[in-house]
């Protein structure tokens, strides 16, 4: 299970993923807030091949 934290802001958001001992397995990433951004987002969390659990 990994805890990814997304801040969430009008134009760009910043996402980061952490496991369960707490290491840093996303480094901090910033996506836009349009279609190409949220797909960044979804490629990234998918690469990682584990649950994720999502807090904004």
């Amino acid at each position: 299970m990994l805890y990814v934290g997304i801040d969430i802001a009008k134009n760009k958001h910043d996402v980061t993923a952490l496991n369960v001992p707490g290491k840093t397995v996303l480094k901090p990433l910033t996506f836009s807030n349009n279609k190409a951004g949220f797909e960044l987002l979804d490629l990234s969390l998918r690469q990682l091949n584990q649950d994720c659990l999502i807090a904004l």
